[in-house]
């Protein structure tokens, strides 16, 4: 599932809901929440920190998808999402041309 969100405060506060939610509802292994803000500082995307932090439950199966289990692969993009069960919720981010992958 794909959500654009224009606020960053109100995008956080979804992912957090979200996040609490799935806890809540035991569904914790079920589906992934990213977050993906457009910093000003920054112009890349920020999938990495979401596995490394909040979902990194999730990480192994990435990694065993797009790696073949590699325990170094980080996921930078939005196709390193394919297949994962996912809430996007991109937040500032209005590029032209950015790749999805098919699963959302």
């Amino acid at each position: 599932l794909f959500l654009r969100v224009p606020e960053i405060k109100d995008g956080k506060f979804f992912a957090h809901v979200l996040r609490e939610m799935r806890r809540i509802l035991k569904l914790d292994s079920d589906f992934s929440v990213i977050l993906d803000i457009d910093s000003e500082n920054e112009r890349k995307s920020v999938i990495r920190e979401n596995f490394e932090n909040e979902e990194k439950g999730f990480l192994r199966r990435v990694q065993c998808w797009n790696a073949d289990g590699n325990a170094e692969y980080r996921p930078d993009s939005y196709m390193d999402l394919e297949d994962l069960p996912v809430i996007l919720i991109l937040c500032a981010k209005g590029k032209m041309g950015i790749t999805y992958p098919r699963s959302l």
